[in-house]
């Protein structure tokens, strides 16, 4: 049994903590964009490729020890922040850009100072996230550029 179905509703809520100062206010998902049209938005669980294979946990697991039947698991969450707003002039992209590190930093400040997020013993066993693997993109679309962050919440735990 993976940990990654508890994990994900957990990342969200840490997350949703993490940007509540963020203003104006950024819809956090578990998942694709099922409906609405957010201008900023944050995936726990999609990687931000829509025409990818929308990628959400990669996992692995590991004997912890011979006899006792403990696996060490790690799995990557698939994360992206998402700036829709469209911008179309250089002012107006390099704040878009500017807004979407600052949420970044606001989760990855959430994650590292709770590396648990709240789920060790007795929830869980030990638990340790960490932030991997980020890359930046500009996609143009009719809209205008929309930049984009995805990244990695790196989870290890044993079960």
């Amino acid at each position: 049994m993976s940990r990654a179905g508890i994990v994900l509703p957990r990342l969200r809520d840490v997350c949703t903590t993490a940007l509540a100062g963020i203003k104006p206010p950024v819809e956090v998902f578990l998942g694709p964009i099922v409906s609405g049209d957010p201008e900023d938005a944050f995936f726990v669980g999609y990687d931000g490729d829509p025409y990818g294979e929308m990628e959400a946990v990669v996992h692995t697991q590991d004997w912890g020890a011979i006899g006792n039947k403990a696996r060490d698991e790690e799995f990557d969450v698939r994360c992206c922040i998402l700036n829709r707003s469209g911008q179309d002039d250089a002012d107006g992209i390099a704040a878009a850009i500017t807004r979407m590190y600052a949420m970044f930093d606001a989760i990855a400040s959430a994650i590292h100072g709770d590396p648990s997020i709240g789920l060790g013993p007795p929830t869980t066993a030990i638990m340790l996230c960490s932030i991997r693997g980020l890359a930046s993109f500009m996609t143009l679309t009719p809209n205008g550029v929309e930049p984009r962050v995805s990244f990695n919440v790196h989870v290890r735990t044993r079960i």
